[in-house]
């Protein structure tokens, strides 16, 4: 199934189901808890909505955790998740469903991330995927794969401590320092205090 923009473009800001990171609602990417591969409907219960970040990770750890690595997977839950338990809880709930999934057969391939983005911009990035090439062929890239790029790039940025670039807020200039006043009616010699 090729990449393309959801339908339906919501406005306003929603919350990550799985970190709660608020985000404007259109960056919102719609996860099955139980992907519907494996039997999983359209009922609300059984969808969330989660940030680009955690929707990247859940699909990277699952492969990690289908391979036994445990450690690993803690290692990247915390490196991604921090302190947060609840978190923590709910991206495992996330990877042992897809993981069932995929060891029962009823999956073969990972949800794409997708974004609800207007029109104009995915023919935008149209335009850019088939102006760069494939680092893997010569052919073009195609917005699937340069959007992978781009967001395993930011997580692999985040995951080693940096963050996503912010936009920098103007600083007042600095204030002009005032000169210290010199007292000149005391001559003070070093080694003897006035007292009086």
């Amino acid at each position: 199934m090729p990449w393309r923009p959801r339908a339906e473009h919501k406005e306003g800001i929603g919350t990550c189901w799985v970190c709660a990171d608020t985000l404007p609602r259109p960056f919102l990417n719609e996860h099955h808890r139980k992907p519907r591969s494996a039997g999983g409907g359209e009922e609300e219960i059984n969808r969330v909505f989660i940030c680009p970040t955690c929707h990247t990770a859940c699909h990277a750890i699952t492969k990690v955790f289908l391979k036994g690595k445990t450690g690993q997977v803690r290692d990247m839950l915390g490196l991604l998740i921090h302190d947060d338990k609840g978190a923590a809880e709910r991206m495992m709930e996330l990877v042992q469903a897809e993981a069932a999934a995929w060891r029962s057969g009823d999956r073969s391939e990972f949800q794409r991330v997708t974004f609800n983005i207007q029109r104009a911009v995915y023919d935008a990035l149209k335009g850019i995927a088939a102006a760069t090439k494939n680092p893997n062929s010569k052919r073009p890239m195609g917005v699937g794969m340069l959007m992978e790029t781009i967001l395993t790039k930011w997580v692999e940025n985040y995951m080693r401590g940096g963050s996503p670039p912010q936009e920098q807020q103007p600083q007042e200039p600095p204030k002009r320092r005032e000169r210290p006043e010199i007292l000149l009616d005391k001559p003070h010699t070093a080694g003897h205090d006035d007292q009086s």
